[in-house]
């Protein structure tokens, strides 16, 4: 069994910067207010320092180890990768969850179908098998295969639940998800689409089985119940995205408020995103990315509102340590807006 850690950010608004709780990445944002009229650059134009600690977290694998000589249920490790506005952009929570136990059962090594359809729920994701059944695309479901793929060769000797796999799969099923969803990263990251990764069983990796699976997931990652998909999720954030699937959330401030479609009543909005960082860079600490995204969502939330003459809200969602290491370099800004 293994687990890659995966940083928890700082969820709190306002002005106090001693206030927050720690919240999964969607959930996790700051806010502030900034006088109107300030151009971008002002001094008066500073934003919020957030100093609280982020924890580590882990999560470990779920289920016990059968008795000997009981039959094991072909398990597979998955990743959970979900949006920030999902919001604040993907996150890499990396959850290999198949117990480590010795078992003399039949090894699963066939890659799944793409394109296939499941009801999968947010238990289903985090459990440590996920031998979902498909269902028709034309019926309910929540999940989407968007991609089936395998590993390269530098990685078929890779010890099962390595870091190095969710890391490969990061980087091949993100920008497939964006191209899957259709629009561009930024819109992708403002939906509450979301996705997560499969994998096969240990058995069927010590068979040599190599293949990964990415499902597009009707929820953010913090969801306690997932969606229902379209019929196909194919470029449906393509043209005008619709108001249903992209993100906002309600509450008098943005941190804990409850994420809502667009589509509903509402009092923050996810309108853009920034870029905390270059590819190239090394991850700039936790205090240093929160300053930057509290800084550049300030302007970008500004000019979202045409540079109001009236003070106006603002929050974002920071990429974290995780998402950086995977490399995300995004965060999400949010506005506080009934539009």
């Amino acid at each position: 069994m293994w687990s890659t850690p995966a940083a928890r950010t700082v969820d709190r608004d306002g002005p106090d910067p001693d206030r927050g709780r720690h919240r999964p990445r969607l959930v996790a944002a700051g806010d502030g207010r900034r006088p109107g009229g300030l151009a971008p650059g002002h001094p008066g134009a500073a934003s919020l320092i957030l100093r609280r600690p982020v924890a580590p977290l882990s999560r470990p694998g779920v289920g016990a180890c059968p008795r000997p000589g009981a039959p094991l249920a072909a398990g597979t490790f998955a990743g959970v990768l979900l949006n920030p506005g999902r919001l604040a952009h993907a996150t890499l929570l990396l959850a290999v969850v198949a117990a480590g136990c010795g078992t003399t059962a039949p090894a699963r090594t066939a890659a799944p179908a793409d394109g296939t359809c499941r009801s999968l729920t947010p238990r289903d994701v985090a459990r440590s098998n996920n031998d979902s059944p498909r269902v028709a695309c034309s019926r309910r479901h929540t999940a989407q295969t968007y991609l089936v793929g395998r590993f390269p060769a530098s990685l078929r000797r890779a010890a099962y639940g390595s870091s190095a796999l969710g890391r490969y799969v990061y980087g091949v099923c993100q920008p497939a998800f964006v191209a899957h969803l259709g629009g561009d990263e930024s819109i992708a990251l403002r939906s509450l689409f979301s996705w997560a990764w499969f994998g096969p069983s240990k058995p069927a990796w010590a068979a040599r089985a190599r293949w990964f699976r990415c499902d597009v997931v009707g929820g953010p990652e913090d969801a306690r119940a997932y969606r229902s998909l379209p019929r196909t999720t194919a470029g449906a954030l393509a043209a005008r995205p619709p108001e249903d699937w992209m993100a906002c959330a309600r509450g008098t401030r943005l941190a804990g408020a409850p994420r809502v479609p667009c589509s509903q009543a509402h009092t923050w909005r996810a309108v853009t995103t920034i870029k905390v960082g270059q590819p190239q860079d090394a991850w700039p600490g936790e205090r240093i990315a929160q300053v930057r995204s509290q800084q550049f969502c300030s302007d970008s939330v500004g000019g979202w509102l045409g540079y109001p003459t009236t003070d106006y809200r603002y929050g974002s969602s920071v990429v974290r340590e995780a998402d950086w290491a995977a490399g995300e370099r995004r965060s999400v800004c949010w506005a506080a807006t009934t539009r």
